[in-house]
């Protein structure tokens, strides 16, 4: 809601009533969000690691994951919810340390907002809660009365404001909110979705996925050098865990963040596709250990090899984490949603799943209506998002495009040519891979660090 009503209110008072105009709104407002929550995530790590320099290399490592970066501009829903959490990183870690009653409202009116994006957000709140205890209790050796009552206090104050703006935010609650709940809740953990998913070469059904099926997507999707300092900071953290102190707390919370809602997807054996998109919403949670990691070493570089200068060992050690991702987003773009590392082979899409998304389907559209003079155009596509790419599409040329659910009559459909992104069709990719029949007329495609994420046959019967 708190993505889509905005969208109508600004599209209506816009006047905005071509489809094309639309769709290229939405995409500047999908990015605002996406930018306050990097905004909100500076924010957060120069509260977590006390320095602005340290604040932007987080912040680099945030923006700078190419596939995550592709969707802050079309997915309204991940990138919706990653960035709420993102936005409520801030005032949870002000509150967790200095349980101010300010810094508690503002964090769950921010955890409600989440709650709203993603029912699975209903975890954040009771950490927020562990962990203030944790921290002001255990940590701070504090078991006295007072202090053990005010926290009992402020908890619940947590949970109520929390669920009153998720309740507010969700207006299918107001009917009968425990009931709507607990539905939500059903089918968000087990949602009724259908298709297949391309995993190491074989389909299989989204309700039948492996437990490896987020960790592998995570690991062949996100930089190496992101992943490297990311399992040296969790190493780091195993060993420093006789240290106590509230930034390892914080940093703990991380930990926790993560691993709780890829345990409860195992245990509730959640329906999940495309990619880990479903679980955008943790990786601020893995960018701050990978800076807490990249601090690390810096910190050790730097007492153990005085003799370096600290300026050239800063610079280089940032200039060797950020220059791949970032050529890998200016070389890929605009299609930085089909990025794989080099741990994915040197054909991704013959064992993951390409373009699921369906956005390179605009180029070919647009590469027909160029080539095509035509009043009509008869295109048949393998998947719907081919039909609704149409729509970003000038009015006037979008009209030549015709489908095959555009005609009353299907057998007098007589298509010109065939457009596919080739998902969950591995027979068709690897046809249009070797240029075999009925794949050998190709006449557009899109073909990216080995892949061939895109193509455009012509049916020869019309030549």
């Amino acid at each position: 809601m708190i993505f889509g009503i905005p969208s109508i209110v600004i599209e209506e008072a816009l006047a905005l009533d071509d489809l094309k105009e639309v769709f290229l709104f939405r995409h500047k407002l999908n990015f605002t969000f996406h930018f306050i929550g990097i905004i909100f995530f500076f924010f957060f790590s120069r509260e977590l690691f006390g320095s602005n320099n340290r604040a932007i290399l987080a912040t680099l490592i945030y923006i700078l994951h190419p596939r995550i970066f592709a969707h802050s501009f079309f997915n309204p829903k991940d990138i919706i919810f990653m960035a709420s959490m993102s936005i409520a990183l801030y005032p949870i870690v002000k509150y967790i340390k200095s349980l101010e009653y300010k810094w508690l409202t503002i964090a769950s009116i921010a955890m409600g907002i989440s709650m709203s994006c993603r029912v699975v957000g209903v975890y954040i709140p009771v950490l927020v809660v562990l962990f203030s205890i944790i921290n002001h209790i255990i940590l701070k050796n504090n078991f006295s009365y007072y202090n053990i009552r005010s926290l009992f206090i402020r908890s619940i104050m947590v949970f109520i404001f929390c669920s009153t703006i998720f309740y507010i935010l969700t207006p299918y609650f107001w009917v009968d909110p425990i009931s709507g709940f607990l539905e939500t809740f059903n089918i968000a953990k087990q949602f009724d979705f259908s298709g297949n998913v391309f995993f190491f070469g074989k389909l299989i059904p989204a309700k039948d996925i492996p437990w490896y099926y987020v960790p592998v997507w995570i690991f062949i999707t996100t930089p190496i050098i992101f992943i490297l300092f990311f399992i040296i900071g969790v190493l780091l953290l195993i060993i420093r865990m006789h240290i106590v102190t509230e930034n390892n707390l914080m940093l703990l919370f991380c930990i926790i963040s993560i691993l709780t809602p890829y345990i409860c997807s195992i245990l509730f054996n959640s329906t999940l596709y495309d990619g880990w998109r479903h679980f955008y919403f943790i990786y601020p949670f893995i960018t701050t250990i990978i800076c807490f990691s990249i601090t690390s070493v810096y910190d050790y570089l730097s007492k153990y090899f005085k003799k370096i200068n600290l300026i050239y060992l800063k610079f280089g050690l940032l200039i060797g984490v950020i220059i791949n991702p970032l050529y890998s987003i200016i070389f890929m773009h605009p299609f930085q949603q089909v990025y794989f590392n080099s741990l994915s082979g040197t054909d991704p899409m013959s064992n993951f799943d390409g373009d699921y998304w369906g956005t390179s389907y605009r180029q070919g559209l647009e590469y027909l209506i160029k080539i095509n003079t035509n009043d009509s155009i008869y295109v048949k596509t393998a998947n719907h998002p081919g039909s609704l790419n149409r729509h970003i599409i000038n009015k006037k040329d979008r009209k030549r495009l015709i489908y095959e659910y555009m005609i009353k009559n299907k057998d007098d459909f007589k298509p010109d040519y065939y457009i596919t992104n080739y998902r969950e069709n591995i027979k068709e990719y690897e046809l249009a891979k070797k240029n075999i029949p009925p794949f050998d007329n190709e006449i557009y495609s899109i073909d990216i660090n080995g892949m061939k994420i895109l193509g455009v046959y012509k049916y020869k019967k019309y030549d």
